[in-house]
């Protein structure tokens, strides 16, 4: 069988790895087809796929072409209307800075409906929705898209994760259905169903980690039940079995810490949730080493920049705060083992982490370290003001504070009486691993997609009225290159 992912880049090879390898040891042909290399990260992506392919010759690369004709401009406005309206539902509505991020790409895509403006309450928001829908369906492929996939032939397109304000990945879920291949969308991070764009067009299938994501891609994008497979999180299962490459010792030595002192992980987040952290961490050592509590002043701190955001870091110096590392610099993607491992054990020889709102916290808490967070006002928008922090912030896993008080009483609790991985288990078993501890994603994951294509579809066109419409969309195609050009 030949499988061909349709990723937003080669970054996205960090979360699909396992299920990619997986697919190739059952003797399919796996292409890995993206815009190529994920601009903010630095890691050699190219030499990952590189050594990948050496070690499976099944598996290829492609660069994929995004939409060129003269519809690009016109599905790009049609789309960011229907992102925009998404979030105007009412448990939407909190994300205040999503739906920020959602107008400006409106404004970007469709200046002069954004100019007039969308509806804000969500029945008429909804039903401008479905006016969209309905145009959505009456454009049509892309004739260069449709030449690449009929010639690459495959069995079942993947694409992940799809719902970017901005996705390319649309226009190959309508050629794969206009060329009758099953198409199945992969869910790729705990916060892709809450924090962007809306399913543009319905994949025959979805595969998200858990049942709280299968009721958000029902809720939130009009998937139907039956669509959606649970299979766990197969970006994970490397961590549960995992185990560390150096002792205590030889890594605080390596990351420049205090071996006599716990150390707290400080895990930096993405540059949408925390686009100014340097000031505000180091802000929180200051308040650390002025702590009441003897053990806090005198505690060692890893700060691990997120490796989509680290260029802040490349030149902060913090050592004047005593046992204090910024360590990669860089972020460093664990991608490649010795980044893998090097990431792995920063977690493992902590005492518990400490972050904004990241996926780092889900990994700690496999590994058995609690994770604590400062509920702090310039982070409000992306704390609770999404939706996917409050998946966290389930009794007994992040621990929030309000106050510094709080926090470091928190903090100094866990350094006396430190979590287990039983104690996060009822968090982490039915959000990373809802068939059991034991029972690893990334199989089920690859049984989803080979179950997807034998499931065999047939070449679908555009409904009757989607067709008759489109010859009277031209001048509204015609009017959304100028604006694009303006």
């Amino acid at each position: 069988m030949r499988i061909l992912f349709v990723m937003r880049n080669h970054g996205y090879m960090r979360n699909y790895a396992s299920t990619v390898r997986m697919l190739a040891s059952r003797g399919h042909e796996v292409i890995i087809g993206s815009r190529g290399p994920e601009r903010h990260m630095a890691v050699d992506t190219s030499g990952y796929l590189a050594e990948l392919s050496l070690a499976h010759p099944r598996v290829s690369v492609k660069d994929l072409p995004k939409r060129g004709d003269g519809w690009r401009a016109f599905a790009g406005s049609v789309r960011a209307v229907r992102n925009a309206l998404r979030y105007r539902h009412p448990e939407l509505r909190v994300a205040t800075a999503l739906a920020e991020r959602a107008d400006a790409h409106l404004a970007k895509q469709a200046p002069k409906i954004a100019a007039r403006g969308l509806p804000r309450s969500w029945p008429a928001a909804a039903a401008l929705s479905a006016v969209a829908r309905f145009v959505e369906a009456a454009i049509p492929t892309d004739p260069k898209i449709d030449e690449v996939v009929a010639s690459l032939s495959p069995d079942v397109i993947v694409v992940t994760p799809l719902v970017d304000f901005v996705s390319y990945q649309v226009d190959y879920v309508k050629t794969a259905k206009r060329l009758g291949i099953p198409v199945a969308m992969a869910v790729a991070s705990w916060d892709n169903l809450t924090n962007k764009g809306t399913i543009a067009v319905q994949p025959d299938r979805v595969i998200v980690w858990n049942e709280a994501q299968k009721r958000e891609a029902v809720a939130f994008h009009g998937v139907t039940p039956e669509r959606v497979l649970v299979t766990g999180a197969q970006l994970f299962d490397d961590w549960f079995d995992r185990r560390p490459g150096s002792s205590r010792q030889e890594f605080c030595a390596r990351a420049g810490l205090d071996p006599a002192r716990p150390f707290f992980l400080y895990l930096c987040s993405s540059l949408f949730i925390a686009r100014d952290e340097v000031p505000f961490v180091r802000n929180w050592i200051e308040r650390l080493r002025a702590s009441t509590f003897p053990a806090l002043r005198e505690c060692g701190v890893l700060v691990r920049p997120h490796p989509g955001n680290a260029a802040p870091w490349a030149d902060v110096d913090l050592s004047s705060f005593g046992n204090v590392s910024v360590w990669p610099r860089g972020g460093d993607m664990p991608l490649f083992e010795e980044a893998k491992t090097a990431y792995f054990d920063s977690m493992h020889h902590a005492a518990a982490v400490v972050a904004v709102n990241t996926t780092g916290m889900i990994e700690a808490g496999i590994l058995g370290r609690a994770s604590f967070t400062l509920l702090a006002p310039e982070f409000a928008h992306t704390q609770r003001g999404t939706l996917h922090f409050t998946h966290l912030t389930a009794p007994g896993f992040l621990r929030t504070a309000d106050t510094f008080e709080e926090h470091h009483a928190q903090l100094n609790a866990e350094l006396a009486e430190p979590s287990t991985p039983a104690g996060l288990a009822p968090f982490i078993e039915p959000f990373v691993r809802p068939f059991g501890l034991t029972s690893p994603a990334t199989p089920r994951v690859a049984d989803a997609i080979e179950a997807t294509a034998a499931a065999k579809t047939a070449a679908a066109r555009a409904p009757l009225g989607a067709r008759l419409l489109r010859p009277l969309l031209s001048r509204l195609v015609t009017d959304a290159h100028v604006q694009r050009a303006g």
